[in-house]
Order: C-alpha cells, then sequence, then structure tokens
C-alpha cells in the first residue's frame, strides 16, 4: 500500500468467529485483523460466540437473528456497508452474504469476491423424486451455481482448483483469481514445542511412531480408510494412530476400532481447536490424507511448516502444492494397499524432513499482498 494514500474500503462477510474453532476458519480473525492495517474493513459476521473484537477494524457488526430472519439481518447489513461506501464486498464460502452481496451489487455497482476451494463437482447428485435430492438441490447446489454465475470475481486456492472451476461451472478464467491459503509460521514453528515433553504430555512412549490424522470425520476426507488401515499396520508394534476431528463417521469409526482390537492403536482425540493442533503436528512423525475430495487443504501447509512428511491423496490442488521431496508420496488410489507401503517407508524420511523454506512462499504476511491486489484495481 502507498503511504498517504486512502485506504480501499472493503466489507468481508465472515461465516464464523470463535477462539475454538476447530475448522480452518480459525484462520480468517487474525488475517482480518492483518488485512485492517492496510485496508479499510467493514467485518460482518453471521455466527460468532463472542461479541468482542480486536483489530484496527473500522466496524464489526455481528448478526443476532436466526432463521428466516437472519437472511433479512445480512441484507440489511450488506446495505448499510454501501451506506457507509463500501464498495467492495469480499464473501467467505457463505451463500446467504454472497446472495445478499450480489443483490446489492447489482443494484449500486458495488463488487463482489466469493471464495470456494472445494471439489463440489465429485458430488453432486442426480436428480430424483425425492424431498432428500430436490432439499440438497435448493439449498446447496442450485445456491452454488447462482453465486458462481453472478459473482464478479471467484477466489480459490490455486491454479489446478481455477481449472477445475472453468471446467465444471464454465466461469471465465478471466472472472477466477487465486489466492493460496496462509500458515502462520510463528505459531506453527516446530523449534517452539519440547517434543518429548509433549509426548509425555500425551502419553505415548517415545519409541512409537506417530500417525496423524486432522480432518472432518467423512468418508469424503477419508475417515473410513483409518480402522482398515491401521488394522494392515498392525504387526508393526510401534505405530501408534492419533485421530484429531469430529464428524458423521466417529461412531462409526469407533466400532471399527472396537471390533478390529485396536483400541491401543487408534486413539480418538475428538475435535481439536486449530489453536492446539500444532501440539499435535510436534508429536507426529507422518501425517495422513486419505481425503478423496480437498482443494487446497490447509493441513498440508500446517505439516509442512511443522517439518512432519504427509502422504496425501491426489486430488484437487494437492500436487501442485507439494514439494518435489514428497512427490513420490501423493497418492492416486484409494486402497488400503496404497497407503500402507507408503507410511512403513516415509518413516524413513522423517527425522531429516525440513520443508520450512518450501513453506514460506505461504506465510500470512505473503498472502496479505495477494489478497490487498484483488481490490487494488
Amino acid at each position: 500500500m502507498e503511504k498517504g494514500r486512502e485506504k480501499i474500503k472493503v466489507c468481508y462477510v465472515m461465516p464464523r468467529c470463535s477462539e475454538d474453532l476447530d475448522s480452518h476458519i480459525f484462520y480468517l480473525y487474525d488475517f482480518l485483523k492483518r488485512a485492517a492495517e492496510i485496508l479499510d474493513v467493514y467485518l460482518i459476521i453471521e455466527k460468532s460466540d463472542t461479541r468482542k473484537i480486536e483489530g484496527s477494524f473500522k466496524k464489526v457488526s455481528f448478526q443476532k437473528f436466526s432463521g428466516v430472519v437472519r437472511y433479512l439481518e445480512n441484507f440489511l447489513l450488506i446495505a448499510k456497508a454501501i451506506f457507509l461506501g463500501y464498495k467492495n464486498f469480499y464473501v467467505h464460502y457463505s451463500y446467504v452474504g454472497a446472495i445478499n452481496a450480489i443483490l446489492v451489487s447489482r443494484l449500486t455497482g458495488a463488487r463482489t469476491f466469493y471464495w470456494s476451494c472445494g471439489m463440489m463437482w465429485l458430488f453432486k447428485k442426480k436428480f430424483k423424486l425425492s424431498w432428500g435430492t430436490f432439499k440438497d438441490k435448493l439449498t446447496k447446489e442450485w445456491p452454488l451455481k447462482f453465486i458462481l454465475k453472478q459473482v464478479d470475481y471467484l477466489v480459490t486456492g490455486n491454479e489446478t482448483m481455477k481449472l477445475g472451476y472453468y471446467k465444471h461451472y464454465n466461469i471465465p478464467l478471466a472472472k477466477i483469481k487465486v489466492m493460496p491459503n496462509w500458515i502462520d509460521l510463528e505459531r506453527f514453528n516446530p523449534d517452539k514445542f519440547d517434543r518429548n515433553a509433549l509426548r509425555e504430555k500425551y502419553d505415548i512412549p517415545l519409541h512409537k511412531k506417530v500417525v496423524l490424522f486432522v480432518h472432518h470425520l467423512s468418508e469424503r476426507k477419508g475417515a473410513d480408510l483409518i480402522s482398515p488401515i491401521a488394522e494392515e499396520l498392525k504387526s508393526d508394534e510401534d505405530v501408534i494412530f492419533i485421530v484429531c476431528g469430529g464428524g458423521p463417521y466417529k461412531s462409526k469409526l469407533e466400532k471399527e476400532i472396537d471390533a478390529k482390537g485396536l483400541r491401543d492403536m487408534v486413539r480418538l482425540e475428538g475435535a481439536v481447536p486449530n489453536r492446539k493442533i500444532p501440539e499435535y503436528f510436534a508429536i507426529a512423525d507422518v501425517f495422513l490424507m486419505p481425503s478423496r475430495e480437498e482443494g487446497f487443504p490447509r493441513v498440508l501447509l500446517e505439516s509442512m511448516a511443522m517439518n512432519v512428511p504427509y502422504i496425501a491423496s491426489d486430488v484437487g490442488g494437492v500436487r501442485e502444492i507439494t514439494p518435489d521431496i514428497l512427490a513420490d508420496y501423493i497418492i492416486g488410489g484409494f486402497e488400503v494397499s496404497d497407503y500402507c507401503g507408503p507410511i512403513r517407508s516415509i518413516f524413513n524420511i522423517s527425522p531429516a524432513f525440513d520443508s520450512r523454506s518450501y513453506d514460506k512462499r505461504y506465510d500470512t504476511e505473503n498472502i496479505l499482498k495477494i489478497f490487498y491486489s484483488l481490490f487494488n484495481k
């Protein structure tokens, strides 16, 4: 930003704010605090467990209502932003916020930016005469298609995803901007953690090899592969799986673990707030991500920042963001056997693995410059 120049005004619609979030949305608050130092940011928060926000924000509005009234409230807040002179609207995933920003922008000449980085096209359902299918189309697929067609700019995480949206939704490439995810290299800094002390804290013997899984527990994220992979590695007495996450597959995973006698080998930690996740990476030897759908998985940035090598499925932009040293550990299939050999093999490179220099390209300050450039045109 040029000195003496008036700050660009941006209204940012944030879906949720909480210190205990276990999802990537946790990253938004700190990022926006930094963004507010170089931009004039009006923050609209749709859901929050606090009414106190620190930072240089010009204005912060918390939505108070639920149900249908929440949609109207959101529209009025966006209209208020227009009245206050905000002509750039950036919406993170929220369908309600995006549709309202599009409607207001069409009436006033403002610009709308919408962040999306998922491979939704992989799971589109064929239309059937059933309430479940109709509801899914009405609340997910149709609103997304409308947003992608009507928004001024779609913002996504990497070139692979940019081409994916172009191919599957026919969005002109000129309308798609790339802004990578970011990582706080101060928070995810292996030098700040005592590995042995943390092993003692979590009751993990020093000789054990830890395979870490951090994700929403669903079949999309490969949660159904955890117990069969662990069972295949059961003869490796020095291996333990640490699973962080909650979700629809959790109860089934618990039953699988009991049925296969894996209680001593697979430890379910439940949903862990992201602020605590660096400790889990600090005790890990390998990170496992057998997802069937990803765009730009921030967990891989966390893994690299903590010098933990990873094994991941070849979906979305995973290969694009992976350093060459891990290229052989990007897996093209979803069979149990696809992962077991690489897990055993990657233990050998774990102690000498160092990817922080590579990860610096995704440092928060670098991505802030890209974020600023979106509006500086």
